[in-house]
Parts: structure tokens; C-alpha cells; sequence
């Protein structure tokens, strides 16, 4: 009787040792399931086991850059200009977007099936990537405004009225 109590013991002792030791392959389990909701309980469930606590924290984060101090409110606010929309044609986002810009329309070129491409005071070449009609003229004042992943829309000043467009130039 005494013997199977001290293995029941030492099996118990093992037994925490290997749990330990299996962590990396509880996590990569979590990773390999497909359904999200389930994946998530999977990671919940080893954060209180407490098992992740121990590795949370070796992690470091990198702090962000900031901008130089000395630069201009007004080369801030044109280097703002120039890169809106800019992720469009890099791929890259970029992090200091407020979402919205204004600008003056300098030429318009009308594409098959009605689309639009517009190219602004400053330069910038926009072009209408859906359906809808909307009569812009040179001259005309409008806003561009950054939406949900990462659509731009085009609304003219005055109207309520979006197109939306993806930035070539």
C-alpha cells in the first residue's frame, strides 16, 4: 500500500514537470486551430493555467520614433499633404493620417464607363475605382476623406455625394 501511494506521489511530481515542458506544444495546438472563437478559448484556458504569464515577460516592445521637434508647423502640414492617400501606392500605411485633406481640382479625364481621373492643384492623380456618378469640373473644391481599409472617398464641397477613389500618382 505504501509503495503505491509513493508512486502516486512521484507520478504527480512528473506530471507537472512534463505539463511544463509541453507548453510549446499547447501553444502551437492553440495556433493550428482554425476557428477563431475556439482558438481564443485554447489561449484563454492557458493564461490561467499560468503557464503564459512566465513568458509574457520576456516580450519587448519597441518604442516609436518621433518626429523632430524644430521642424515647421508649415512643412508638417505639407509633408501631411503629400503623403495622404501615399499608402496606395507603396502598401504601406501610414501613421500619422488624421483622415481627411482638401484640395482644389486642376484637371478631370473621363475613362470608360464614366470613371474619373482627377488630378489636383498639388499634383497628386486620383483615379475613381467604383460606379458612381458625379460631375466634377476643374475649379471645383473637394475633401478627401479616409474611410474603414483604407478606402478614400472624394465629396465635393457642398454635396453629400461620395465617390471613391485610390490614389496613381
Amino acid at each position: 500500500m505504501s509503495r503505491y501511494i509513493v508512486a502516486v506521489i512521484l507520478g504527480l511530481g512528473f506530471t507537472s514537470a512534463t505539463q511544463a515542458f509541453d507548453f510549446k506544444s499547447e501553444f502551437s495546438t492553440c495556433a493550428a486551430t482554425k476557428d477563431s472563437l475556439s482558438r481564443l478559448a485554447c489561449y484563454d484556458k492557458l493564461a490561467q493555467a499560468g503557464e503564459l504569464s512566465d513568458s509574457v515577460e520576456d516580450i519587448s516592445l519597441k518604442p516609436q520614433s518621433k518626429p523632430a521637434g524644430d521642424v515647421s508647423a508649415e512643412a508638417r502640414g505639407k509633408t501631411k499633404i503629400d503623403n495622404f492617400g501615399k499608402s496606395h501606392l507603396t502598401g504601406i500605411a501610414s501613421e500619422e493620417d488624421d483622415g481627411n485633406m482638401f484640395a482644389e481640382i486642376d484637371k478631370v479625364k473621363e475613362l470608360h464607363f464614366g470613371k474619373l481621373v482627377l488630378t489636383l492643384t498639388n499634383g497628386q492623380v486620383w483615379r475613381q475605382t467604383d460606379s458612381n456618378r458625379m460631375s466634377l469640373a476643374a475649379g471645383d473644391k473637394v475633401e478627401l476623406i479616409e474611410g474603414m481599409l483604407s478606402a478614400i472617398y472624394l465629396k465635393k464641397e457642398g454635396f453629400n455625394k461620395k465617390i471613391r477613389v485610390k490614389r496613381i500618382k
